[in-house]
């Protein structure tokens, strides 16, 4: 196939004559991935006889390669030097080049400082750089993800964006606005979680707290700030509304829980890896090792990390599949163990809320009500996202017994309760309401007025709920 190789060029004024092509694999083509891998699979035979390689798990590493992407390693600047002068001899060697622009020397240290040193290839000087970016993820001197964690979140805000201006600018409904984000916008937030997750959140200080929870380990986790901001955008509320109740009228759990998912079964599948990783196997173990010495770890991130969630110790299979079920129904269990608790710690601003909110998961009138204006103005009211006096009272610092409706003179205090059905300001336009509440429960008037606001806020009855979107419009 390739002895008689020829190539021509297109142009504005037509097509050049064919000539032979004697260098190189043909674009496109299925075999030239593996034709390529075949020609340089010699390659690292090169370098090893060059000093300061680093070691895992007992075996010398001189380099990474992944399809025309090489990484050279040493443990010194003399060691660095002679690989490069070698890959320069392999290149010479069998006609190949490299781009010594992209080509760029990174220097690891704990201070994450950029240290220069002079490094040539070809007598060409290569620079020195605090990060890289390599398969998707920017590395750093010192070690941190942190730097990856902000361009993956950058990534997906650019993302972001033009999904709201070629979608979500229609108002499409809310369980396929959920759908695209988690094909679209979330593989991009979590791109290698299962290793900048669990690392970049831990730290000596943090596990010296054994009662920390989960959720503040990861409270100030970048990809659960755009998951939320994407929530409250397609409910159509306010920035400032609550995470929790957001959440909760969704069914979305925050993202840690996706990232404790994949790093448990990433885990998982390493500590089953038989002989046919070895790299990837030898790494696992050099962990280990610095776990067992007492020092900083992907793996002791991780063993802590399963510490913290109920039976996930005991969780164990030789099936990866069934392990990762088994993974999803204990964190689910953990998930809705931590909303109960955080639902009953949930006072003040959400103390209505509550009281109608008992169970986690994803309310219906949101698929009911498909017009946005209609669906948006129920969920400010259920989120206490309005601008009744209990909420903009608490802004002006006034004491929640004395923000009394200035509306009416009946002198109590202007909540969601008292809106809907009370205040002598909006009879008229109750009328209708009332009359439609009526007849879908004929002994409403019967119940006391928190039974009254709990019915009404929990209906799915789709009259009812345009009755109270109508409403809220009308007292606008």
């Amino acid at each position: 196939m390739y002895s008689t190789c020829t190539s021509c060029i297109r142009l504005k004024t037509g097509v050049t004559n064919s000539f032979p092509v004697r260098v190189g694999v043909r674009q496109g083509d299925n075999l030239s991935p593996s034709l390529f891998k075949i020609f340089i699979n010699d390659l690292p035979t090169y370098l090893q006889s060059t000093p300061d390689p680093i070691k895992l798990d007992e075996k010398d590493v001189h380099c990474l390669m992944f399809a025309d992407d090489i990484v050279l390693f040493s443990k010194s600047e003399v060691g660095l030097q002679e690989k490069l002068n070698k890959l320069h001899e392999y290149c010479k060697d069998w006609c190949l080049t490299v781009n010594t622009s992209k080509t760029k020397i990174m220097i690891f240290n704990k201070a994450g400082k950029l240290i220069t040193r002079k490094f040539m290839f070809d007598n060409k000087p290569l620079e020195c750089v605090k990060s890289y970016k390599y398969l998707g993820i920017h590395f750093s001197v010192s070690g941190s993800f942190a730097l990856a964690q902000s361009e993956l979140y950058n990534k997906a805000l650019r993302a972001l964006f033009k999904l709201k201006k070629d979608f979500l600018s229609f108002h499409p409904s809310v369980k396929s606005s959920l759908h695209v984000f988690d094909h679209t916008i979330k593989p991009i937030l979590l791109y290698c979680s299962e290793i900048w997750g669990p690392i970049n959140q831990l730290s000596t200080r943090i596990k010296r707290y054994a009662c920390i929870t989960l959720d503040e380990i990861f409270s100030k986790l970048l990809c659960n700030k755009l998951h939320l901001k994407f929530c409250k955008s397609i409910l159509g509320v306010h920035q400032k509304s609550s995470n929790f109740a957001v959440l909760s009228e969704l069914g979305r759990h925050p993202l840690h829980y996706d990232i404790l998912k994949q790093s448990f079964v990433y885990f998982h599948r390493l500590n089953s890896l038989g002989s046919s990783f070895p790299l990837l196997k030898a790494a696992f173990n050099s962990s280990y090792s610095n776990y067992l010495a007492n020092k900083p770890s992907w793996y002791g991130s991780v063993t802590f990390l399963k510490s913290k969630v109920s039976g996930m110790n005991n969780a164990s299979s030789k099936s990866l599949n069934s392990f990762t079920q088994s993974c999803k129904q204990i964190l689910k269990k953990q998930f809705l163990q931590s909303w109960e608790s955080m639902r009953s710690n949930q006072d003040g601003k959400l103390c209505t809320y509550i009281t109608f909110k008992t169970n986690f998961g994803f309310e219906k009138y949101l698929q009911t009500l498909h017009n946005f204006d209609q669906r948006r103005r129920v969920t400010k009211f259920r989120l206490s996202a309005h601008k009744l006096l209990i909420e903009t009272g608490r802004y002006k610092g006034i004491p929640r017994n004395e923000r009394i409706c200035d509306k009416c003179m009946l002198g109590e205090v202007e909540d969601e309760c008292h809106f809907l059905f009370k205040c002598h300001k909006f009879s008229l336009q109750r009328i209708q309401l009332m009359d439609i509440i009526c007849k879908s429960c004929p002994n409403f008037i019967t119940l006391n007025s928190t039974n009254q606001l709990i019915w009404a806020l929990s209906c799915e009855h789709v009259d009812v709920l345009l009755a109270i979107s109508e409403f809220i419009k009308l007292c606008e």
